[in-house]
């Protein structure tokens, strides 16, 4: 079909497809801002109705996925996991044996369990290992992250990616009346897929990954340069005065993050905090500051020892902020993160690097990774949000009675079988099993509220919505009559490089949302005109848009780990590219040679 001869409402839709592409490369919106906008210019257009919008959130795989991310958090919770990670890495000692172990394991689990609780558990052990065995987190933490996803491309519950797919398939019309797939669908792809990442991860790796100080070793080495101490000497007019009366706050270039007094410790630092003579003022942010309140005149003067590890008086821990935070696009000062969390942001680090000017005024962006000084209540409230992972400590768990964890295991198992065999659909099975959860005490309504992630409901919804679109429209008739065109003469194993090679693509550089919901409606009508089986084109979307190596941006489990591993992004590149083309050519081969 000739451009020139495309309808408005095609034109719409592919504007909009442009829109959300340079939208979400530059991240001008969160995504499901920008899917969210590019659905309403679709229904102002008249090519979408509200009822056609609205239908996406009838969806089954959404409610399915929401309730296996609950699932996720009660093994998170029990502690089950984190007592098998202390068995199987304990005595682990060369680098090739910790990520052959944890490959295997993390790869297994997240064949099953949402994968982001997982690197969540993992990444402090991982750290850890690394401190104590002489090794940078940057050779183990890239592994972890790819593990989870090796796994997840395993089942059809592995990863939200093939769930939504399933769903994209469920509700197509160019099929109509298609059954859902099947929980072990994707094994015949994924299993041999998952060894051969674990090879490759095993004996590759270490030679291919940087070695790296993490944000905790560089602070350690140059402790000076985050922390500065002064001393409130006799006489000094500060004696007596709160922080805010003595002008300790809002400063130009640091703030004030501890004090330190023969009674204790006060941190963090309240306005109304009355200073005392001898107090320790320990500030964060650029030396010369400090240097110029001293000169100022306030009473304040440097120790005599100024070498002095400061971080023996404190405890400073690294969380990387979540891709569901709230402190998203606030400055450390609008995010009030001191009040909310009882923590101090002592330095942020982005790309490897520690991010320079006034802490403040600094913009906060998922994956970041912050240098706090936490007070008494910071535990409590790390366990009850969803705004950061932590790194150098792992989260307090709740310990399950036997009875407790037996229905966990028991129920999980009961639920993968009864799906497998298909005696069950797997919603049903869920929707009877998180209510005996809740009724056993393993998770409870309050932690239903906080764990349920609403922000990824409407995105894979509106997802949904714009694949209506470019299928009603005739949209994507058009990109596959334009595919076929160019491939005629090819066979369909290189159709199946190309299909996946694109939704790689986006999914890379976008978000594997967006890679599933603009190509699979293409990858349906190129079934659709070639008359053959559509499942190996269904199940082959999905392995684009999960094996996602290339990039940190582009699956959550790779920006988790970007910051803490000191990455740059031409790391993910390095050791991805060549995975991403193993991937490519094996999902490609099997499939074409399968169906």
């Amino acid at each position: 079909m000739e451009i020139l001869s495309l309808g408005l409402e095609q034109w719409v839709v592919i504007g909009v497809l442009i829109f959300l592409v340079i939208f979400l490369y530059k991240d001008i919106l969160n995504p499901t801002l920008s899917f969210f906008l590019g659905i309403v210019i679709l229904m102002l257009a008249g090519i979408l109705t509200p009822q056609e919008i609205l239908i996406g959130f009838s969806n089954q795989q959404i409610a399915v996925i929401l309730l296996l991310i609950l699932l996720g958090y009660a093994f998170e919770k029990s502690g089950l996991i984190n007592t098998l990670f202390n068995n199987v890495f304990s005595r682990v000692r060369s680098q090739s044996g910790f990520v052959a172990r944890m490959s295997l394991l993390v790869g297994s689990f997240s064949a099953f369990l949402n994968n982001t609780p997982l690197v969540a558990m993992m990444m402090p052990y991982a750290v850890n290992w690394s401190e104590k065995n002489n090794t940078s987190p940057s050779k183990l933490l890239i592994p972890l992250s790819y593990s989870a996803i090796f796994g997840g491309c395993v089942t059809l519950i592995g990863t939200s990616t093939n769930l939504v797919v399933n769903g994209l398939w469920q509700d197509q019309s160019v099929f109509p009346g298609s059954p859902s797939l099947n929980i072990f669908d994707f094994f015949v792809v994924g299993f041999p897929l998952m060894i051969i990442g674990w090879i490759y991860l095993t004996f590759l790796s270490r030679h291919m990954l940087p070695e790296r100080k993490d944000a905790l070793q560089m602070f350690d080495d140059h402790t000076r340069e985050y922390l500065t101490e002064a001393i409130i000497k006799k006489g000094s007019a500060l004696i007596g005065r709160t922080v805010e009366s003595a002008g300790l706050r809002n400063l130009n270039e640091v703030f004030l993050v501890e004090v330190i007094r023969p009674t204790g410790v006060v941190t963090p630092i309240t306005p109304s905090e009355v200073l005392q003579e001898g107090d320790k003022l320990i500030f964060a942010g650029k030396t010369s500051g400090i240097t110029e309140l001293i000169q100022m005149g306030k009473g304040l003067s440097l120790p005599e020892n100024v070498a002095r590890d400061l971080k023996t008086d404190m405890e400073i821990q690294e969380v990387v902020i979540s891709h569901k935070s709230e402190v998203i696009n606030k400055s450390v000062k609008e995010s009030d993160f001191r009040l909310k969390f009882d923590a101090a942001i002592v330095a942020v680090h982005r790309n490897g690097e520690k991010l320079k000017g006034k802490i403040g005024d600094i913009i906060l962006r998922p994956g970041d990774v912050l240098l706090i000084v936490s007070g008494t209540g910071f535990p409590k409230r790390a366990r009850a949000t969803n705004d950061f992972y932590l790194i150098s400590k792992a989260k307090e768990v709740f310990r399950f009675t036997a009875v407790q964890n037996w229905i966990l295991i028991l129920g999980s198992i009961s639920m993968i079988t009864l799906s497998a065999t298909g005696l069950v659909p797997l919603f049903n099975s869920l929707l009877v099993l998180i209510p005996i959860l809740v009724l056993t005490g393993i998770l409870s309504l309050n932690e239903i509220k906080l764990k349920l992630d609403l922000n990824l409901a409407l995105l894979i919804a509106f997802a949904l919505a714009l694949g209506t679109a470019m299928t009603k429209t005739g949209v994507s008739d058009i990109f596959a009559s334009q595919i076929l065109g160019l491939f005629k003469h090819e066979n369909l194993f290189v159709l199946f490089l190309v299909i996946f090679f694109v939704t790689n693509l986006l999914s890379s550089f976008l978000t594997n949302m967006t890679g599933v919901a603009i190509v699979f409606p293409i990858a349906l009508s190129i079934a659709h005109y070639l008359e053959v089986d559509p499942i190996p084109f269904v199940l082959l979307v999905a392995f684009g848009a999960a094996a996602n190596f290339l990039t940190p941006i582009g699956y959550q489990t790779n920006l988790m780990v970007y910051g803490p591993g000191g990455y740059k992004f031409k790391d993910y590149f390095k050791i991805g590219l060549p995975i991403t083309i193993l991937y490519m050519l094996g999902a490609s081969f099997i499939l074409s040679s399968y169906y």
